[in-house]
């Protein structure tokens, strides 16, 4: 007999909001690791030289990694208030309201994000504000 037969919730589409939540909180964290070595790579990168750092540089604000700044934002937003929600519930506060609470969360992240993609867009599209 399957695992999967035998145990049905452990199947991702038996996965309520609060699985998929605790899923995208540790995916973002390794995101966020992941990034963390890449830049700690970019910055030592000045090392061998200005003109070498200067070469990473310029590569990287090309309009791919400039997109992926936006991505690394979304990916910020969610975990740091994915992680202040369950800080909160560590506390005792909104135990009995965790999903209005995560999807109240979600609300201001999808509102910051819009916010911050608005200002970093022109960036992306190569014509930085004036």
């Amino acid at each position: 007999m399957s695992l999967v037969k035998r145990y049905p919730d452990i199947h991702p589409a038996h996965y309520r909001i609060g699985a998929w939540a605790w899923l995208a909180h540790r995916l973002t964290g390794i995101g966020i690791a992941a990034y963390l070595v890449a830049h700690i790579i970019v910055i030592s990168s000045g090392l061998s030289g200005g003109a070498t750092f200067d070469e990473v540089l310029a590569g990287l604000q090309r309009p791919l990694f400039l997109a992926l700044d936006i991505v690394l934002l979304g990916v910020i937003l969610y975990h740091a208030l994915n992680g202040l929600r369950i800080l909160l519930f560590d506390l005792g506060i909104g135990i009995r309201q965790q999903k209005p609470l995560f999807w109240s969360f979600m609300g201001v992240g999808v509102v910051v994000f819009a916010l911050m993609t608005l200002f970093i867009l022109p960036f992306v599209l190569g014509r930085p504000l004036s």
